[in-house]
Parts: C-alpha cells; structure tokens; sequence
C-alpha cells in the first residue's frame, strides 16, 4: 500500500500545525519570563537609560509573534494533532537527541546557583560528552570536560575580570 503524496502533505501539515502550536505555547512562556524579569530590573534616573528597556522591548516583540504563531497554529487544528507530533518527533533518532540535549541543558542551567558552578559544568559536560560519543575513550572526555570547565571556571574569570555564578 502506498501513500499518496496529496496524504503525505496533509500529514506534514498537521504535523507543522501541532510543531507550531507546542512552539508557540514555549515561546509564550519564554516571552513572559523576559518581560517579569526585565521588569525587576531597577530604574536609576530616565526610564530611556533603564537597564531593563531593551529586554522589555524584546519581550513584547516575542510574546506579539509567538502569540500570532499561536493564533495560526490553533486556526489550523494544532492543538488536536500535538498527540501525532509527539510521536512522530520520538520516532525520529535526532529528535531524540536533540530533546536529550534540551533537558540537560535544562537541568544544568537550574543547578547553576543551587551546587557549585564547576561541579555543575562539569557534571553537564561529560554527560553531553558521554551521551553523544564525542570521544572514543573516556579518559579523553574526562580530560576535555575537565579543561573546559578549568578554562570557563578559573582562568575565564581572571582573563576578562567576570565573576561566575
């Protein structure tokens, strides 16, 4: 049995439409923790100097689209095919990944200020590392996760004079 192509298109269509929906619903929450955050900022003199306009500005410019993304994506049925999309994306081996990598940057950006900033790069790094086969031996993941976590940690901060988390 074969499949027409005019079914394929349908399919690849609703498809997009739940994409565009789970997008839109991310983006939404995305463009809402800018404005609240941005919004914390303090205000010393004019509000033109603030240190918090441009990310507000930013903020409303991504909840206006990701909002008219969210209006398209209910207007074609997306909401009805997220089910569908999810799994056809689970399917997929670099959806997979990709979703992986989405998670643990995920959990390293929340344990960042909770356990200390080189434990926690790290511990991010040589999962990635592992996850991903990037190295044939461990001990050379170790090793570059290790340097990378020396370089971002220690040698970044004394360099250009930035202090981490």
């Amino acid at each position: 049995m074969t499949i027409e192509p005019e079914q394929k298109m349908q399919d690849r269509e609703k498809i997009g439409a739940a994409a565009d929906f789970i997008s839109s619903v991310l983006l939404l929450c995305v463009a809402a923790f800018v404005l609240v955050e941005s919004l914390r900022m303090p205000i010393r003199g004019l509000i033109i100097t603030a240190p918090g306009l441009l990310p507000t500005a930013l903020g409303v410019i991504l909840l206006l689209l990701s909002a008219m993304l969210l209006v398209s994506a209910v207007k074609k049925r997306g909401p009805a095919f997220v089910k569908a999309w999810i799994a056809v994306t689970l399917k997929d081996v670099e959806s997979r990944r990709w979703l992986a990598i989405v998670l643990l940057t995920g959990a390293y950006i929340l344990s960042i200020g909770r356990i200390s900033f080189p434990l926690a790069t790290f511990a991010y790094l040589i999962t990635i590392f592992l996850y991903l086969k990037i190295a044939r031996r461990y001990w050379y993941a170790i090793f570059i996760a290790v340097a990378a976590t020396i370089l971002t940690s220690f040698i970044t901060p004394l360099v250009f004079g930035i202090s981490m988390p």
